[in-house]
């Protein structure tokens, strides 16, 4: 699945071993707790881009996280620089409450 077929509610988590793994949230939105579960982080951050929003472990690197490539490469036009790291769930905008 490509992040161009998500349906609000739908995530994909992009893992730095190149993994890539679909979740679907029945309860209509993600909330922090699904954060925390998906990502595997105790805190986290949003990157917003045009149609997606990226979320990650605030504390990656800090954490010795590994750099994760794939969904670098995949948004670097618009990261414009940033490199990611730790796992990475892309969801469309507005499905984080």
């Amino acid at each position: 699945m490509k992040p161009e077929q998500l349906k609000v509610c739908e995530a994909l988590i992009y893992r730095p071993d190149g993994t890539i793994s679909h979740d679907k949230n029945d309860s209509n939105k993600y909330d922090g707790a699904d954060l925390r579960k998906l990502i595997g982080c105790q805190f986290f951050t949003c990157i917003e881009l045009e149609k997606y929003e990226l979320w990650m472990n605030e504390e990656g690197i800090a954490d010795g996280e590994a750099y994760n490539q794939v969904v670098t490469d995949l948004f670097k036009k618009e990261l414009r620089g940033i490199d990611l790291h730790g796992n990475v769930m892309v969801v469309r905008k507005g499905s984080v409450e």
